[in-house]
């Protein structure tokens, strides 16, 4: 799966290239080893195989200044991702630091990660429900979330085009999309919070959509902590699985949507999502990003363009 990573523009705003992997960064920049954003998730919301991912690291790797990464009684070993520590010692070879006999140290970014490498949520609380549009007509807002867009498809033949110049603070998606294949698109919460409590907005999320989806099939889904992969290039994930998408972790996801023609308001409550792994329901109190989805399953390839404006909590 393919996947490019940007910042949203102002606070955050979904911008080109992938709406990052081609939302760039919420879009698309450059291109490194980061799942910031999202999960490449199959139709439906389970993780797909077949594809790939690029995008860019924010976060990076763990590291401790200024002191020893020990284990009382235990020790520290990674398998994974990388360790750094100084001013002490660390045994590891690339992934999360789990102790035997004793605790795992928070990064030097200041997130705290429990003994089993999961990362726990800051619980950021806005103070208000818009997402989009935002400050300067960016997607997010200082006073709300703020962030990034992402995209990812299973080859680069669906990688989606998205322009957010024509609607600020909104985004027009193209793609083609080959039968049996998916492109998708997505919003990324940030530091300093990166994870967020929205627990106040009991609806669900409220949008405007519309478009063409050339026979192909729309579906939005929902990034929670619990059920991302613990990932920590990007300092977030409590979902502790090795074959992380592929196996026990998955977002949660509504059914097939209908939209009509023309952009209209429709809302998704939040128990519409559902068939997240490990935990099936929403957890609201720990939202890391919001996506969308098309697969493409009849006869023919499908030529989407879709433009999504006005995203918010209720």
């Amino acid at each position: 799966m393919n996947m490019v990573v940007t910042k949203w523009i102002g606070c955050v705003g979904l911008v080109g290239a992938a709406m990052a992997a081609s939302l760039s960064g919420c879009g698309g920049s450059k291109n490194t080893n980061d799942n910031t954003g999202g999960s490449a998730a199959a139709a439906g919301g389970n993780s797909s195989s077949g594809g790939s991912a690029t995008g860019s690291a924010s976060g990076g790797s763990i590291a401790a200044s200024g002191g020893s990464i020990a284990a009382s009684g235990g020790s520290i070993a990674a398998s994974g991702g990388s360790i750094t520590a100084s001013g002490g010692s660390i045994a590891a070879s690339g992934g999360k630091s789990a102790g035997t006999g004793g605790t795992t140290a928070a990064p030097s970014t200041g997130y705290e990660v429990d003994a089993d490498g999961a990362y726990v949520c800051r619980k950021g609380v806005p103070t208000e429900p818009n997402i989009a549009p935002g400050d300067n007509g960016s997607w997010g807002k200082a006073t709300a979330v703020t962030g990034g867009t992402f995209t990812y498809q299973k080859s680069d033949a669906e990688k989606p085009t998205l322009d957010t110049a024509t609607n600020p603070g909104g985004v027009n998606v193209t793609a083609t999309v080959a039968v049996g294949a998916y492109t998708g698109w997505g919003l990324y919460f940030k530091d300093p919070d990166k994870c967020f409590n929205v627990s106040q907005y009991t609806g669900g999320i409220r949008m405007t959509i519309g478009g063409d989806l050339g026979g192909g099939q729309i579906f939005f889904q929902v990034q929670t902590n619990t059920n991302y992969p613990a990932d920590t290039a990007n300092n977030k994930g409590a979902c502790i699985d090795p074959l992380q998408w592929n196996g026990g972790c998955a977002n949660n996801t509504t059914s097939s949507l209908t939209i009509d023609a023309t952009p209209t308001t429709i809302d998704i409550p939040w128990t519409d999502l559902a068939g997240g792994m490990p935990v099936a329901t929403v957890d609201t109190t720990q939202l890391l990003g919001i996506q969308w989805q098309v697969t493409c399953s009849g006869s023919a390839d499908c030529a989407v363009n879709v433009t999504i404006s006005d995203v918010s909590f209720y």
